[in-house]
């Protein structure tokens, strides 16, 4: 018999951790400085094979603690100043001088990046020469999952196989939305610091954004303070979700609790609840209850899309199940709950994935707002019939329908890709 408190537990923390910057050119920076631990001499060339999505997510976004944007300065970066024991925030240290050294190697064509269109599975090979000797890093499936780090002279390109299911991928999946619900509803809230290290990150952020600025962080606050947007539950988490987000996008020098891989997930996921909550009068433990709900079903949704997909994983996922989180929050029903999450999905499961970038916020933004609004519906006994397109009876069938259209989209991310492409052959400097 399984112990579900232990096991939903031990889940929910496993798919939280720190993040400083988008996770993809992050992820590389981590697979360029384990690579380079391995390595002595003076360096020939960097070259590394990813697979689309981590390509498209690193394309043209900033890189934190730099003007920079892309995966090429997160590379030159992870390999000049790596720390790999730092995980998500392997390049915390950066500074002026690091970003000028990775100037010169990016100038000296010392890196180069390609997709690997065979990969269909998460992705990345980073492999070093020097004049003494050369190393490989191979990354699979999760962010932070080095498989393999090795030494030698004449290494042989790595060759991606189609991922096999594994009981851990999919453990989550063993649960129902009311199995989860419950687990919310008892957890000890002594047991919860990963949520209260989320609630801390999330306001960081938002604080670092208002000081250095947000364009649409500021716009939406503007609006409330001259009274076109009334300032209410919907509109305060899609203010906290916005700011934060787009001061991450735009390389804040900041961390955030990430969810399943993702930064704008963790954000949407966290900052909907706390923007509701700011406005409502709720107990300290109902708030960790709902996060702990609205992490979960994030993760619960992303075991049915995948780490990277062509679907917008802040709006599609967290901001589900930030509104399944929002009933809970305001004393729901699961009944309404489940009615909430059907409002989000019939009408924002269409939302695209077009890579890492400062638009990134304005969707979230929209992700959390809606999801607030839909749980209101689902409060006022409104929501859209489970006869309607790719909705279903029970959460369950939903999330499982979501899965077979991600699925389906495979050719919709290759063509986002090629449009990506066409725009932007070169994308090393800004």
């Amino acid at each position: 018999m399984r112990d579900e408190n232990k096991e939903l537990l031990s889940i929910l923390k496993n798919g939280l951790a720190p993040a400083l910057g988008c996770t993809e050119p992050i992820a590389v920076a981590y697979s360029t400085a384990h690579a380079a631990k391995k390595v002595k001499g003076n360096l020939e060339k960097i070259k590394i094979r990813v697979n689309r999505n981590i390509y498209k997510n690193g394309l043209r976004v900033g890189i934190p603690g730099t003007d920079k944007t892309g995966l090429y300065v997160a590379a030159a970066l992870g390999y000049l100043i790596g720390e790999p024991e730092k995980d998500l925030e392997v390049i915390e240290s950066v500074n002026d001088r690091d970003v000028k050294d990775a100037e010169i190697l990016l100038e000296d064509n010392k890196i180069d990046i390609e997709i690997e269109e065979s990969a269909e599975r998460l992705f990345i090979e980073t492999l070093i020469y020097t004049d003494k000797n050369s190393a490989r890093a191979i990354t699979l499936d999760k962010h932070l999952n080095i498989v393999e780090v090795k030494e030698g002279k004449d290494l042989e390109p790595y060759k991606v196989e189609k991922k096999k299911v594994q009981e851990k991928d999919s453990e989550i999946k063993k649960y129902s939305l009311e199995e989860i619900w419950n687990f919310a509803n008892k957890i000890e809230i002594e047991k919860l610091a990963v949520i209260e290290k989320g609630i801390k990150l999330s306001y960081e952020i938002i604080e670092k954004g208002k000081k250095r600025g947000t364009p649409l962080g500021d716009s939406l606050e503007k609006m409330t303070e001259e009274g076109i947007e009334k300032e209410n539950i919907m509109s305060r988490a899609q203010l906290l979700v916005a700011t934060a987000s787009e001061a991450r996008m735009t390389g804040c020098k900041k961390a955030v609790m990430s969810n399943s891989g993702s930064g704008n997930q963790g954000l949407t996921a966290f900052l909907s609840i706390l923007g509701v909550a700011e406005v409502e009068e709720v107990s300290k433990e109902k708030l960790y209850r709902s996060l702990v709900l609205s992490n979960l079903i994030t993760i619960y949704i992303k075991s049915y899309l995948g780490v990277l997909s062509a679907m917008c994983g802040a709006v599609v996922a967290a901001g589900t199940a930030a509104s399944v989180a929002t009933v809970y929050l305001l004393n729901g029903s699961i009944e309404e709950g489940f009615a909430a999450a059907k409002n989000v999905l019939g009408v924002l499961s269409g939302v695209i994935c077009d890579g890492a970038k400062d638009g990134c916020a304005y969707k979230a933004s929209l992700g959390a707002r809606w999801a607030v609004r839909s749980a209101l519906l689902a409060l006022d006994n409104t929501s859209i019939p489970s006869s309607d397109g790719v909705l279903a009876d029970n959460f369950e069938d939903m999330i499982a329908n979501l899965g077979k259209v991600n699925e389906g989209m495979l050719s919709t991310d290759q063509s986002i890709m090629e449009i990506m492409l066409e725009k932007d052959e070169t994308c090393c400097l800004n």
